[in-house]
């Protein structure tokens, strides 16, 4: 099985959110706005998606591959909420399920700031379920 994922910042299409995660997406742009990241950056969120990922058993018997995207907020405290799946693979909903459980067990992220201070912000993740 091969898992690849590659991120980054997003800041269009508004997610339905709580108060407390509400996005401003103004903050999300210029020079002062720093994005959120996971502990240890990215080489170590890879290392978890690596560890913890489970390639759904149907989809494996079926050969099924694909990439899932997911559209989540990190909120001021660095906690994830608000997952919004914005690319799935029809044939198995299952891959979806799983970027989305996996990114729940995730611990809390570095979240992103606008002139130092920590802001709510739009992340996507694009997780690719290769069998080889």
């Amino acid at each position: 099985m091969f898992l690849s994922l590659n991120s980054q910042a997003q800041s269009t299409e508004a997610a339905q959110s709580t108060d407390a995660d509400v996005v401003d997406l103004d903050a999300m742009t210029g020079p002062e706005f720093v994005q959120a990241s996971y502990p240890g950056g990215n080489q170590k969120f890879y290392q978890f998606i690596s560890k913890n990922v489970q390639y759904p058993m149907r989809c494996m018997d079926e050969n099924i591959q694909g990439e899932v995207r997911i559209q989540f907020t990190v909120n001021k405290n660095g906690e994830l909420s608000n997952f919004k799946p914005i690319k799935k693979v029809d044939a198995c909903p299952e891959f979806t399920h799983e970027a989305i459980r996996i990114l729940k067990k995730s611990k809390r992220w570095k979240p992103g700031t606008k002139n130092g201070l920590p802001i709510n912000s739009y992340f996507a993740i694009p997780l690719k379920f290769n069998l080889q």
